[in-house]
């Protein structure tokens, strides 16, 4: 619809400062800030949040995600986000515009034995999921989950550790998309997302990732 259109529209930069009120609004509203904050602490929490960079790194570990990524010691450059959770407060939607979760992302989200995994979005909520095996019941994906896989065809689901063992994963335990990666000093570049979370995470990647930084500074 319009909303759209006028993300479509928007210049990079414009983009850019969406996407970082979008950020800030939702990590206060994550907070837990109340009408009766009071004024000081509450510009005092929005100002550290509007100097807080919208990425971070994190270390490749396992062949689930080969061959997008080649393997042990890539590094990767998040883009942190805090996608809604079905039944969360409504209000919250309003800061979701660069925050939501598509098919295609490469996502991290925390694993079952607490370290993060890095997989990639199959489908979204409300998605007719079938599967090969004729004893799986065919069932539509719930609101406010998604269901994520290893882009490695070489894994079995066993070793993949993906949706297939672990069941649908909730969108709001995902806590960033993959942007950039780095294999070595001389090969790096943009991470392939779905087309929608590329409008906003190229803003994000121009301004916030400085490759020549990240590979002089080793992370």
């Amino acid at each position: 619809g319009m909303l759209r259109w006028v993300e479509r529209a928007l210049p990079p930069a414009a983009r850019y400062v969406v996407a970082k009120v979008e950020t800030v609004g939702q990590s206060l509203a994550r907070q837990g800030l109340a009408a009766e904050t009071p004024e000081r602490e509450f510009v005092r929490r929005a100002l550290q949040e509007v100097h807080r960079p919208m990425v971070t790194t994190l270390r490749l570990h396992g062949p689930a995600m080969a061959p997008t990524f080649k393997g042990e010691g890539d590094l990767l450059v998040v883009r942190k986000l805090l996608p809604q959770g079905y039944g969360e407060r409504p209000w919250t939607a309003l800061w979701q515009l660069s925050h939501s979760v598509h098919a295609g992302d490469v996502v991290v989200f925390e694993g079952p034995g607490g370290g993060p995994l890095v997989r990639r979005v199959a489908a979204v909520e409300g998605h007719a999921m079938e599967s090969d095996d004729p004893e799986d019941a065919p069932f539509t994906l719930p609101p406010g989950h998604c269901w994520v896989l290893a882009d490695n065809p070489a894994l079995g689901a066993r070793e993949a550790g993906d949706s297939r063992t672990l069941g649908p994963l909730p969108v709001w335990q995902i806590q960033g998309r993959v942007v950039y990666s780095f294999r070595s000093a001389v090969d790096h570049g943009e991470v392939e997302n779905s087309e929608e979370a590329y409008r906003w995470d190229e803003a994000v990647i121009q301004y916030e990732v400085d490759a020549e930084q990240i590979v002089a500074g080793g992370e």
